[in-house]
Parts: structure tokens; C-alpha cells; sequence
């Protein structure tokens, strides 16, 4: 079982410089057991080093009502796919967004989804 490392924290703390660093330490990180994903979940190209913000994706450019949750369970969906993969090859992975800990608060039962989610694909958060 993958153990999973939500790297999260509040503005101006350094998340953006921890990310940076893991993201740069990839290749060594992985020698160790670690992984730091890549996300290719088709969203913007500054979430580069912010590999968990499919977790809190909120599809601000999609209008439509329907249109949009569908979006967010697309990303959300794919998100839990690839670390489900990962899960198989990786003892530890460590994904990272500053957004969860703004959005996560205003999400009733948030954290009890999530850990459930990550259960469902058999890694400890």
C-alpha cells in the first residue's frame, strides 16, 4: 500500500519553494522510493509543480452548470487514475497545491471524501 504526502500550507510559507525543489529532485527523489508527479490533467501550464490541485479544480472557464461538475469529476477522475498507477510502482508520492488549504474549508466533508477517495485506489494519506 502507497502511502500518499499532501503537501499543502497556508500563503507566503514556502509551498511554491518546496514545490520548486521537489520538482527539481525528481530523479532523486524517485532512487529513494518518492514520487513527485507530473499531472497531466490538460490544466493550465503554471500548476506545473502543483500536482494536487485536481482535488480542489474548480473549472472556472467552463459556464454551464452541468458542463462544469462534469469537468470537475473529469479532473478529479483522471487525478485519482494516475496516482492509482503510480500507487503500483511508488511506496511514497507526494502531491502539493496551496489552493486546498483556501477551498477545502468551504467544501463540507472535504477531507472525509478525499481520504475515502484515496482508500478506494488503496493508499494512506
Amino acid at each position: 500500500m502507497a502511502t500518499v504526502y499532501l503537501a499543502i500550507g497556508t500563503a507566503k510559507v514556502g509551498t511554491t519553494a518546496v514545490q520548486s525543489f521537489l520538482r527539481e529532485n525528481e530523479k532523486n527523489l524517485e532512487k529513494q522510493g518518492y514520487c513527485y508527479p507530473f499531472m497531466d490533467l490538460g490544466l493550465e501550464g503554471r500548476l506545473f509543480n502543483r500536482n494536487a490541485h485536481f482535488l480542489i479544480y474548480a473549472a472556472e472557464d467552463v459556464a454551464d452548470r452541468e458542463e462544469k461538475k462534469e469537468k470537475i469529476a473529469q479532473v478529479r477522475e483522471s487525478g485519482f487514475q494516475i496516482l492509482d498507477g503510480l500507487a503500483k510502482e511508488f511506496p511514497n508520492i507526494i502531491i502539493s497545491d496551496e489552493l486546498i488549504w483556501q477551498r477545502s474549508s468551504k467544501k463540507p466533508g472535504f477531507w472525509k471524501n478525499v481520504k475515502a477517495q484515496f482508500e478506494k485506489i488503496g493508499c494512506d494519506v
